[in-house]
């Protein structure tokens, strides 16, 4: 059995190799150059079955390098077939969010997702919502531009949709000054791409008496995956 799991492992790795060779690189940049040796030596030990030596050096090559995808995407296989479902996806996302095109780590996320769900603690108290003035005006704001939230991908991954409704101040320079989550989704991503978007929306302030003024609006943001 142990044989069994090792030749898996070692077949289902080597596939991931050989789609996520790196480009050469110059000898020049002894970063770089430290950075394939480990992820080398990572692909050798894990050719003859030597797993804990193979994890050794991938982690080696991302502490010199982060984001370096390729190792990532080893060791996301490799957890995923010790059944470490938890650690499979961490690295599995960190891949995923940087290439974001491949649709086979995907399709490993989802599984490990579904495995190992992610565990749902019980919410916090809902923040204190601030209290609301109304202050009269003669014509509503309105946003100079659409308002486009970026869809979070570890949310997109997991198919998680809703709508998220934020209470804003809109000062009279069209500025957003201030905002708070009425009605959200947590531990998804969501309500920060919500208020991220607002923020960065100009608006044509309210006025009153032909002047502009500062007022309160609240903002429904569906998000929405395409099927």
């Amino acid at each position: 059995m142990r044989r069994y799991f090792v030749f898996s492992l070692t077949i289902i790795c080597l596939f991931f190799i050989f789609q996520c060779q790196p480009p050469p690189t110059n000898t020049t940049h002894p970063e770089r150059t430290l950075i394939l040796m480990h992820y080398d030596r990572g692909n050798k030990h894990l050719e003859i079955g030597e797993i804990e030596d193979a994890k050794f050096y991938f982690r080696k090559a991302i502490e010199v390098q982060p984001n370096f995808h390729p190792a990532m995407v080893n060791l996301g296989v490799i957890a995923f077939e010790e059944e470490d479902f938890l650690s499979a996806r961490e690295y599995l996302f960190n891949a995923i969010t940087l290439n974001p095109s491949s649709q086979r780590y995907r399709e490993i996320y989802i599984e490990c997702s579904e495995k190992s769900p992610v565990i749902w603690n019980e919410p916090p108290p809902p923040p204190e919502i601030p209290k609301v003035e109304f202050i009269p005006h003669d014509n509503a704001l309105s946003p100079i531009s659409s308002i486009r939230p970026i869809y979070p991908i570890a949310a997109m991954v997991a198919g998680i949709e809703g709508t998220v409704i934020v209470q804003v101040f809109v000062d009279k320079n069209g500025d957003v000054t201030e905002t708070s989550i009425m009605k959200g989704i947590p531990h998804s991503g969501l309500n920060g791409a919500a208020v991220k978007a607002i923020k960065s929306t100009k608006f044509k302030p309210a006025t009153q008496n032909g002047e502009p003024i500062g007022v309160w609006i609240t903002i429904p943001l569906v998000f929405k995956l395409e099927k």
